[in-house]
């Protein structure tokens, strides 16, 4: 529980980051984007960037919360030989041959 709370503030915290660092890029890289911002009125190239820029925060922001929460997990997840197949938390060096 407390690994997926820290992995969301995390995940949010590098998509605020990114997202911030992205906009003010195509705040200075992109002409006319500055102006237009208020208003909303973007051209298409304008546009395109904005979803570019919404993917790459999204990506960064999943990966921040996917690599904090994996490096928390105190035991592996492991696959057994279990009737039904599915996966069974075991440890590290315990042996899943019954």
């Amino acid at each position: 529980m407390e690994r997926s709370v820290l992995g969301l503030i995390v995940g949010l915290a590098v998509w605020v980051l990114v997202a911030s660092l992205l906009n003010r890029s195509l705040r200075f890289g992109l002409e006319g984007y500055a102006a237009a911002e208020p208003q909303m009125t973007f051209t298409h190239a304008m546009m395109a960037a904005r979803l570019a820029l919404l993917l790459a925060g999204r990506r960064c922001g999943h990966k921040g919360c996917r690599d904090v929460e994996h490096a928390c997990m105190r035991t592996p997840l492991r696959y057994s030989s279990s009737k039904m197949g599915s996966p069974v938390r075991t440890s590290p060096g315990a042996s899943t041959v019954a």
